[in-house]
């Protein structure tokens, strides 16, 4: 018995729907969680300028933020209480990264929420940076990485299931046009 197999129209809508849906949910969190690109150059002996790009993906450009005459970069600290229940809080600090210059200061989107130790090694690169005088400008990538993968894995997933639907709907016209 030698038997066509059809693709039901149904589990092709659902895939279909599923997909778009992973799909859209993965591009809001790609755009909830940017990657930061910080490049800063000397352009006169002591002037550093910055430019500070938010990306959703690393690829497509969000925001874009001019520091110039940079003077320095420092962390600062804030106390967030979490309520679990009722009864029970947690305070949790955050950690901000803050660039000054002479157009203003400007505050680094991504946050390590978990420990000062990322945000301060990253200001200490970009203050040693300040004093070194050195012609090779400075880029710091920033990411909060855990959301950016597993979203990663979601977008692969929508992608294969849109890949079954197209593949399943090119087969069944292709079906109809051979007899």
């Amino acid at each position: 018995m030698n038997q066509k197999k059809r693709s039901d129209p149904f589990a092709i809508i659902i895939l279909l729907v599923f997909g778009l849906v992973v799909g859209a949910i993965t591009l809001v969190v790609f755009y909830v969680y940017p990657v930061s690109i910080l490049t800063c150059r000397y352009v006169e002996s002591e002037q550093v300028d910055c430019q500070l790009q938010e990306r959703m993906v690393g690829l497509i450009p969000i925001q874009e933020i001019s520091v110039i005459n940079l003077k320095q970069a420092y962390v600062t600290s804030e106390v967030h209480e979490k309520r679990r229940n009722d009864r029970e809080s947690i305070d949790g600090k955050v950690y901000k990264l803050t660039l000054s210059g002479n157009s203003g200061s400007v505050e680094l989107q991504s946050s390590d929420e978990f420990g000062g130790f990322v945000v301060e090694q990253t200001a200490d690169k970009i203050n040693d940076f300040l004093l070194r005088h050195t012609d090779e400008p400075l880029r710091i990538w920033q990411a909060t990485w855990v959301p950016l993968l597993v979203s990663s894995f979601f977008f692969l997933v929508a992608v294969l299931m849109l890949y079954v639907v197209v593949d399943s709907l090119i087969r069944g016209i292709i079906g109809k046009i051979r007899g």
